[in-house]
């Protein structure tokens, strides 16, 4: 009974994990977010993609919105490459990898959006993502890597 109470005061009390996500870079975090807002309220200023009343339309917008977010990504596959501490560099470049995929995927959307003719069910047209093996969905590793790192404008947009 003393191990076994040992271990768990040792588990509460003791260990302190933290989170696994979060960088020692905070000043990344900082920059990051700056980025994401301004990228945010450009995306936030151009017609709805959800708005739009065919697939094509859906895609013109799309286009618009997805060009914000790749150039975003951009800026912070820039200023990614300012950070010295190696643990931190592993895991902002992990969190870049999901991005790209983000990218991809809308891009892909786009792709499907144009070519539509009109034949598609609503299920056909749906915006899908890439799965990832490790991880999952890699949507929410972005939004839990944004949110651990006070980036909530880092988090992917909801414009899709």
């Amino acid at each position: 009974m003393l191990s076994w109470l040992v271990i768990w005061v040792w588990a509460f009390a003791i260990a302190s994990p933290g989170n696994p996500n979060k960088l020692n870079t905070v000043s990344y975090g900082t920059t990051s977010e700056v980025a994401c807002a301004a990228a945010n309220a450009t995306i936030d200023s151009m017609p709805s993609p959800r708005a739009a009343k065919t697939p094509q339309q859906r895609a013109d917008r799309l286009k618009e919105s997805t060009k914000a977010v790749e150039s975003l990504v951009s800026a912070l596959h820039t200023g990614a490459a300012s950070i010295t501490d190696v643990d931190d560099s592993e895991l902002v470049t992990r969190w870049l990898e999901d991005h790209d995929a983000y990218i991809a995927d809308r891009w892909r959307y786009v792709e499907k959006l144009s070519g539509a003719d009109g034949t598609e069910s609503p299920r056909d047209l749906a915006f899908t993502l890439s799965q990832r093996v490790s991880g999952g969905v890699y949507t929410t590793r972005i939004d839990t890597f944004a949110r651990a790192n006070a980036m909530p404008s880092c988090q992917v947009p909801g414009d899709v």
